[in-house]
């Protein structure tokens, strides 16, 4: 891919926009404000698959909001599978802190040994 992805592992950004499907898209303005959200196209329902689209929907806003036009339709409903969210974990066993304090058995499975890229864990890890 030759654009940038966002993977939104712990459901920040569409808490944030309140997604609840996939896909959903969310169009915004140079001051991040929503100006667009719903499906891409008409080209899948429920109950119902085209050949091909007959409103492209996102596309028509997008054109708009380039414009400097208003978007005469800004919500669709998009239909699709719902997002699961992450659930917040309590723990339930003592917390060692990731600074200095593990214990040594946890500190040699988070020590990379040849190279960070076969252990991103450790990395990961390290930057909390």
């Amino acid at each position: 891919m030759t654009f940038p992805l966002l993977k939104d592992n712990r459901n920040r950004v569409a808490d944030a926009v309140g997604a609840q499907r996939t896909p959903e898209v969310f169009l915004l303005d140079h001051d991040r404000v929503i100006r667009y959200r719903g499906r891409i196209d008409d080209q899948y329902g429920v109950g119902y698959s085209r050949e091909r689209e007959v409103q492209q929907d996102l596309a028509t806003a997008i054109e708009k909001l380039l414009a400097g036009d208003p978007i005469a339709i800004p919500e669709t409903e998009a239909v699709g599978c719902h997002i699961g969210r992450v659930k917040p974990t309590i723990p339930t066993g003592p917390v060692f802190p990731l600074q200095s304090g593990l214990p040594t058995f946890l500190s040699c499975l988070l020590k990379p040994r040849r190279s960070e890229r076969f252990f991103p864990l450790y990395h990961d890890l390290r930057e909390r």
